[in-house]
């Protein structure tokens, strides 16, 4: 899968936000990133943006919980 990076992306806030994904997460990531396009409706753009704060929001829980945890055992529920 070839795609264009913005600009204005990072590539290493991508990477901190897709710590341990595999390659099928990030193009599944990307597929659903193509949905919102320009001709997309802006109630469906902000259903797209609620959700990318979620997933941010939750990754930033995970990766930080996992670094405070190193070198202890963890047992999820």
């Amino acid at each position: 899968m070839n795609v264009s990076l913005a600009s204005d992306a990072s590539l290493e806030d991508i990477a901190s936000l897709t710590e341990g994904f595999t390659g099928a997460d990030l193009a599944a990531i990307l597929t659903d990133a193509g949905k919102a396009r320009p001709s997309t409706p802006a109630d469906e753009k902000r259903r797209y943006d609620r959700e990318f704060g979620e997933f941010v929001s939750s990754r930033k829980s995970i990766s930080t919980k996992a670094r405070e945890s190193k070198g202890k055992k963890v047992t999820l529920a």
